[in-house]
């Protein structure tokens, strides 16, 4: 597990969905999503507590990852990590 700094613990898993969910989204063409996570995901393993939060307000708004239609184990990854994300961000918060 990484650090966020504050005492606040990046779940491994998170690292590893955000690592596959990378190269699924390369496969699916989403090069934007692909670029974002592939940007986000080394910040997050570093322990910046704000790629987490960029992560899980990525999932909000228009154009957002909710709006993304993806199938199979692209979908589960992206549900995963919006969990995964949100909770270690209320975490991330509720330590400060």
């Amino acid at each position: 597990m990484s650090n966020a700094g504050d005492g606040v613990d990046i779940p491994e898993q998170l690292l590893v969905l955000l690592r596959d969910f990378e190269l699924a989204l390369v496969t699916a063409g989403v090069d934007f999503w692909a670029r974002r996570i592939g940007e986000i995901r080394p910040a997050i393993a570093a322990g910046d507590p704000y790629a987490v939060q960029r992560l899980f307000t990525s999932f909000g708004g228009s154009g957002s990852l909710n709006d993304l239609q993806l199938d199979g184990d692209a979908h589960r990854m992206k549900s995963e990590i919006y969990l995964i994300a949100g909770e270690t961000w209320r975490q991330i918060r509720h330590a400060n």
